[in-house]
């Protein structure tokens, strides 16, 4: 996978950590990935450092929620899936809300997810990425996945508000022009 501070993921396996609104706005499609990017940037917090989970308001995130996931990084370092929208939970034929990582099936690989989850929360900087594979249902998919950090009241990164749309998803948002 090549991972990228900058630059514009447009195919398969490519990654991009956000850095300003500006290169959010260049690179992803409008819907849903920059709604909710602009809806996280927007939300309060000192200069400098990531929002607050107290900022989140659900109503805020009505239009992501079939896609949207919610997860929290334990003390443990295992990741806790508060959150997994409908389309998620379809796709994956899975229910991951309530369950650790640790506690998925096996056939879902739990490695890159979790790399991907802790990188946002070490960097603390929204990643976005176009990437290809054999996931939940077992088919090859095409999908992009936008990743937020968010922080604990004491400023700690621990949690992470998701996006994810497979490329079916992606022709009713009319994204498909960014997934072929």
């Amino acid at each position: 996978m090549n991972e990228a501070d900058t630059g514009n993921p447009n195919q398969a396996g490519e990654q991009v950590f956000i850095k300003s609104a500006e290169q959010a706005e260049a690179m992803m499609p409008t819907i849903p990935f920059l709604n909710l990017f602009q809806i996280w940037d927007s939300w309060p917090r000192p200069v400098g450092t990531i929002p607050c989970r107290a900022s989140l308001d659900p109503i805020d995130l009505k239009a992501c929620l079939p896609n949207l996931i919610f997860v929290e990084r334990l003390s443990d370092g295992d990741f806790y899936y508060r959150v997994a929208g409908g389309h998620i939970v379809s796709s994956a034929e899975f229910e991951p809300t309530g369950k650790r990582i640790s506690e998925f099936p096996n056939f879902i690989q739990t490695e890159p997810i979790a790399g991907a989850l802790n990188s946002v929360l070490e960097r603390s900087l929204p990643r976005f990425e176009i990437l290809s594979g054999v996931i939940f249902d077992k088919r090859w998919k095409t999908y992009s996945r936008l990743l937020l950090p968010l922080a604990r009241d004491d400023g700690t990164p621990t949690y992470v508000l998701g996006c994810i749309v497979g490329a079916e998803s992606e022709r009713s948002y009319g994204l498909a022009e960014h997934m072929e």
